[in-house]
């Protein structure tokens, strides 16, 4: 499924899940301008980096947000963030909730433990700006 809004689209991620478990949520990423810079950085990602931030992603899927894992944070926290992060050292994935869907809107590979309030701070920006044409596909407005 692919959804527009502007100049952005949104395509929904399928994945085949071997089993009887029911995605809760829908996972989508937004093209812009013909790119997305989250399937970009992960096509670069090696095959075993692929697998596994894969695996994080169908369980997120079908478990909601009782899925708990040390690489997932749902709500970045001690701050004023309203998105999470997929966190496969180096590899940080960033996504937000919306209704029954996951958006990943951004990645950035660093090699520190912890990013900067500015760095967090941009993503927070980028996260608005997505999920303000995301709501309104949805919404149908």
């Amino acid at each position: 499924m692919s959804v527009r809004k502007r100049n952005i689209l949104f395509r929904q991620l399928r994945f085949n899940i071997n089993s009887h478990n029911i995605p809760e949520l829908r996972i989508f990423y937004p093209i812009e301008n013909g790119r997305s810079e989250v399937i970009e950085a992960f096509n670069q990602l090696s095959n075993d980096d692929k697998k596994n931030i894969k695996r994080l992603i169908i369980r997120m899927a079908t478990n909601g947000q009782q899925y708990r894992s040390p690489h997932i944070k749902w709500n970045l926290t001690g701050r004023n963030f309203t998105y999470g992060e997929i966190s496969h050292h180096p590899h940080r994935f960033f996504f937000f909730r919306y209704r029954d869907s996951l958006v990943f809107f951004g990645y950035i590979s660093k090699k520190v433990n912890k990013l900067s309030n500015s760095i967090y701070q941009s993503f927070q920006y980028k996260k608005d700006y997505y999920e303000q044409d995301f709501s309104k596909v949805i919404d149908g407005i």
